[in-house]
């Protein structure tokens, strides 16, 4: 946490005024493609959640478990809705507001792993409690998904613990240390009042955590776009197709915000993912980019310390 920015983020989320009970819904209009592959293993488990369109997928390959269409979907249909586990924004709730203030004084820590990290674990604990977490997180968690740094969270995981920041419940620390990695992984950003008009580096440090969503992998030229409907209590996201999708399809969105999706090159476009998100995309907008430029379609990288979807 030891950063000025760090600090300066710190200060605005505990400053930032609460949010109000007015619905507020987000959409953002995304490149579209349809994904045609199947694939010939693994096993397809029911993973629907207000709107039953979808299955996961697991592809035995780089790409893992995937979503895909159990249906026939129309252009601008629900694929899935499903509303978030855990939600640590500071406005979310006085109680997140409580939190902030107490993760303050550990700022002072150095580590690898952002103050909006472990906002959202203890968010996690405190809202789910260790065998909720064990259950709906940590069974997310692959060997890429680890901390970082995991002594040093360790000891903050201690602090939280001495400071009655978070209950003990028998929840080690190897196991907050999943936790973190889920949430860099996995996680959403999400501010009820941010302004959208902000910069990358502008944004707030609130995430949310989905047990179907977070299977989605990116694609430049996305089949879909999700929606988020807060209304000052539960926040929840939406799945909507932006073209016609067949049964089977793998589901994509955009990790990338759809300004930068529009604007970057292909060569901005493939530092951006694989600094942020670990990969080289191999979608089709990629393969045709990489053609059109004379580059050779590239592998996937390991996997890197992540930090979600931060738009």
């Amino acid at each position: 946490f030891g950063s000025s920015r760090g600090s300066s983020l710190i200060q605005r989320e505990i400053s930032r005024k609460a949010c109000s009970a007015q619905a507020t819904t987000r959409s953002w209009s995304m490149a579209l493609c349809t994904t045609r592959e199947v694939s010939g293993g693994g096993d397809s488990a029911y993973l629907g959640i207000g709107v039953d369109n979808v299955y996961s997928c697991n592809t035995a390959s780089v790409r893992g478990t995937v979503l895909k269409s159990r249906t026939l979907v129309a252009e601008g249909d629900a694929i899935l809705r499903e509303r978030a586990v855990v939600l640590s924004s500071v406005d979310a709730s006085e109680s997140n507001r409580v939190l902030w203030s107490e993760l303050k004084p550990l700022e002072r820590l150095s580590g690898g792993t952002d103050l909006g990290v472990h906002a959202a674990a203890c968010c996690a604990i405190q809202a789910l409690h260790a065998s909720g977490v064990r259950e709906k997180l940590l069974v997310q968690c692959s060997a890429g998904d680890l901390s970082q740094s995991p002594k040093t969270d360790a000891v903050i995981y201690r602090q939280l613990l001495s400071k009655n920041v978070l209950p003990y419940e028998g929840f080690k620390d190897w196991e907050y240390a999943k936790l973190l990695g889920v949430i860099k992984h996995n996680s959403f950003h999400f501010e009820p009042e941010e302004d959208e008009s902000c910069g990358d580096d502008e944004q707030g440090l609130g995430k949310a955590l989905f047990q179907v969503a977070r299977a989605a992998n990116h694609s430049c030229e996305p089949n879909a776009r999700f929606e988020f409907a807060w209304d000052g209590v539960a926040l929840t996201m939406c799945f909507v197709a932006t073209r016609q999708i067949f049964e089977g399809d793998e589901i994509c969105i955009s990790y990338l915000h759809p300004t930068l999706l529009a604007k970057l090159t292909y060569p901005e476009r493939r530092q951006r993912l694989r600094a942020s998100w670990g990969f080289d995309c191999l979608c089709s907008r990629c393969a045709r980019d990489g053609l059109e430029q004379g580059l050779e379609a590239p592998e996937r990288v390991p996997t890197p310390p992540l930090t979600g979807l931060e738009w």
